[in-house]
């Protein structure tokens, strides 16, 4: 229940509504018209989206200088 006191329907509309405009893949719901976090479940069950978003590699910038001594060893 701690996790539904800090669940915002406002947030998660506009983060579906950002993965339908980079995804180019509808949801069968309009975002908008969710209204709770059962709802938001329900939409991203399949994974369609989500695996689009991921094929994507364009979605989230990634910047691949790592600052650490560690990591620049690895990389």
């Amino acid at each position: 229940f701690q996790n539904q006191a800090r669940f915002s329907i406002d947030e998660a509309q506009e983060v579906l509504s950002w993965i339908e405009q980079v995804t180019n893949v509808q949801f069968p719901t309009d975002p908008l018209t969710l209204q709770s976090a059962q709802d938001v479940a329900e939409a991203l069950k399949d994974g369609v989206q989500l695996c689009e978003l991921m094929n994507d590699p364009n979605a989230l910038p990634y910047n691949r200088n790592p600052k650490m001594p560690f990591h620049k060893v690895c990389v």
